[in-house]
C-alpha cells in the first residue's frame, strides 16, 4: 500500500547566508535500515537560524519494510515513539545541476516526533441487559482512515488493572464496519455488545468502578488490536495501548447496590 504523511521539518542553519531553492527535491528515505518511501520538498527558503518547513512523505509498503511501515504507523497513532527517520540525497534528487552536486551523497537523520494526540479518547459504557458503549475516535493523520475491527480490552486505572470489559466489534450487530475517520477530527463509534463481555462477577471491582464514576475520576487502560485503512490503501493491524482514557459507566441494574 501507500501511505501520504506530511511532517513540518526543523533544521538549523549555522551559517549566516540565506539560500531559496525553488526547484523541487525528491529524496530518498530509509527506516531501520530499510528503503521507506521517497519525500518532496518545494520552494525551500533556508534562512540563518531555525528553519521550519513542510516536507512531504510518500511511504510505499513492501514485502522487506512492512515492519518498519507498520511500527510508524503505530508509533504515529500511539503518539509515544520518536522515530529516526534517513533521507538520502541523489545527483536525481533535482534538476538543477549545480545543486545536484550537492545533493548527490546527501545524508541526513531527522527524528519523527508524532503529534501529541489520543487515538481513543473516550469510552462510555451503559451496562443494562446488554452492553451499550461509545467510544470516541480521534484520527491524528492528515488524511482519513477508515476503520474495520476493534477486539479491545478495558481495564481499570491503566494497563495493568483488573479487566472491565471487552468491546470486541465482531460480536456487535450495530458497529458500522468500514466508518470513515475524517482527518484530525473525532468521531464517536457505537457498539452493542453481550452483558458477558462485562467482568460483573467481580464485586469489587465493580465496587470500585462505581464509586470512581460517581466522583468522576474513572480513567482505564485500553489495549487490543485495530483494523484500519488509511487512504488511498494502506491496510494494517495495529496492536494499540493507551493509558489514562477517560471513561464513563452506567450500571442502573447490576451494580445498583453499589
Amino acid at each position: 500500500g501507500r501511505l501520504d504523511v506530511t511532517a513540518r521539518v526543523r533544521l538549523h542553519n549555522p551559517s549566516y547566508i540565506a539560500a531559496i531553492i525553488p526547484s523541487a527535491l525528491r529524496l530518498h528515505v530509509a527506516q531501520r535500515g530499510q528503503p521507506f518511501g521517497v519525500a518532496f520538498v518545494h520552494n525551500l527558503y533556508f534562512q540563518p537560524g531555525s528553519n521550519v518547513f513542510p516536507v512531504n512523505f510518500t511511504l510505499f509498503d513492501t514485502a522487506s519494510n512492512d515492519e518498519a511501515i507498520r511500527a510508524f504507523v503505530l508509533g504515529y497513532i500511539k503518539a509515544e515513539e520518536v522515530q529516526p527517520l534517513m533521507v538520502l540525497g541523489s545527483a536525481e534528487s533535482t534538476t538543477d545541476h549545480l545543486l545536484s552536486a550537492i545533493m548527490d551523497g546527501l545524508n541526513l537523520t531527522f527524528n519523527f516526533r508524532p503529534p501529541r494526540t489520543q487515538f481513543i479518547r473516550r469510552i462510555e459504557a451503559d451496562i443494562g441487559l446488554q452492553i451499550r458503549a461509545k467510544a470516541t475516535v480521534f484520527n491524528p493523520l492528515p488524511q482519513k482512515i477508515t476503520l474495520g475491527d476493534l477486539n479491545l480490552v478495558v481495564k481499570e486505572h491503566n494497563l495493568a488493572g483488573s479487566q472491565v470489559f471487552r468491546v470486541d466489534t465482531r460480536k456487535s450487530a450495530s458497529y458500522s464496519r468500514g466508518s470513515d475517520l475524517l482527518p484530525n477530527q473525532s468521531s464517536t463509534l457505537e457498539i452493542s455488545l453481550s452483558v458477558l463481555d462485562a467482568n460483573l462477577k467481580d464485586l469489587p471491582l465493580v465496587t470500585r468502578l462505581i464509586k470512581a464514576a460517581k466522583m468522576g475520576r474513572l480513567v482505564v487502560g485500553v489495549v487490543g488490536p485495530v483494523d484500519i485503512t488509511i487512504k488511498p490503501g494502506f491496510q494494517a493491524t495495529v496492536e494499540y495501548s493507551s493509558e489514562n482514557v477517560t471513561a464513563e459507566l452506567h450500571c442502573p441494574i447490576f451494580c445498583a447496590q453499589g
